[in-house]
């Protein structure tokens, strides 16, 4: 037996444990069709960009695949980035988990009927090319990259409420096996939306290309790399995964930012056309290659939350974004 040619990245205990059948399940169809994977488990404390940069260094692999939620895609991506190994290996994607943004904006599903589709797909090896985003900042803590969106304040703090609320039951109890994903999801957004809007509020200093904005209140500032946001809410459909462009969303309150969360409701068409018959002015997505970020709080208060690909960080006073155009293959269905 040789090199593995496909290495497999995933969280066997996600899900409660049931991840483990669907790994064991993405193992047996890469073997029916020809390739020899390693199996590669997720980390806890970032580790596990350490680990696939480690088998990225050591053997020759030919594709990584990176089976969770946006947070193992960045990881694996970042990996790629460190090893320096983003032009001679693809990365392929079995998406799973609640919101899948990435997998979405590109076509994918996430349900356990639709893996024997996403593993085709990867066999199939059809590729585009993905612009990257780099994280600067004092701040140690904050990943170096992210694949689909870094975002400050109200969507960060959904999150971080979201974890809690995971581990509000027993683990494998039969209140924890009915109380995830979306649900977990909308409770914790609401909670956050019931503290007045104005205990969070920031202010921005955005400055890209010579240019300066400034912003003195906000309740979320959101920059996207991939056209799918929340699972559903698309917040540019000219946006494009390769242009060297990232969108820049500044939302002054919550109801225009608690506004994405109707598309699951009503539909995004009928809330386009509601939203325009009401004269509802929501604010407009610009793109930039690169962008500095300084933020002012209130005396007292914390700096806006952070979340990068889905993920909770800490807040920082100052940061840079910069584009890294088209470096990354990403296998995608044709």
């Amino acid at each position: 037996m040789g090199f593995p040619t496909h290495l497999l990245v995933a969280n066997p205990a996600a899900q409660s444990g049931r991840n483990a059948e669907r790994i064991d399940l993405a193992l047996q169809m890469l073997a029916a069709r020809g390739f020899e994977t390693e199996f590669l488990p997720t980390q806890p404390k970032g580790q596990t960009v350490a680990s696939v940069t480690a088998a990225l260094r050591a053997k020759p692999l030919q594709v990584v695949i990176a089976m969770g939620g946006d947070g193992t895609l960045r990881e694996v991506a970042q990996a790629l980035y460190e090893s320096e190994r983003m032009s001679d290996v693809p990365i392929g994607m079995l998406p799973a988990g609640t919101a899948n943004n990435h997998g979405r904006s590109f076509g994918l599903e996430t349900s356990n009927k639709a893996l024997e589709r996403n593993i085709q797909i990867i066999a199939d090896g059809i590729e585009t090319r993905l612009d990257l985003g780099r994280i600067r900042a004092e701040s140690g803590l904050l990943p170096k990259v992210f694949i689909d969106s870094i975002g400050f304040g109200i969507g960060a703090r959904v999150i971080s409420q979201r974890e809690i609320e995971r581990r509000r039951y027993p683990e494998g109890s039969f209140l924890q096996r009915i109380y995830r994903d979306k649900r977990v999801y909308s409770v914790a957004t609401f909670q956050e939306l019931w503290f007045a809007q104005e205990k969070h509020e920031f202010g921005v200093t955005m400055q890209t290309d010579g240019v300066e904005k400034s912003h003195p209140r906000l309740t979320e500032l959101l920059i996207k790399g991939t056209r799918v946001y929340a699972g559903s809410w698309v917040i540019d459909r000219s946006s494009k995964h390769d242009d060297g462009l990232f969108e820049v969303v500044a939302y002054t309150n919550n109801r225009h930012w608690v506004l994405k969360g109707l598309v699951d409701l009503v539909g995004r068409d009928v809330l386009d056309r509601g939203l325009d018959a009401g004269g509802l002015d929501l604010p407009k997505a610009w793109r930039i290659g690169n962008l500095g970020l300084f933020f002012h709080k209130p005396e007292g208060s914390s700096w806006p939350d952070i979340q990068v690909d889905g993920e909770w960080f800490a807040g920082v006073e100052q940061l840079e974004i910069e584009v890294l155009p088209r470096v990354l293959r990403l296998i995608v269905p044709g």
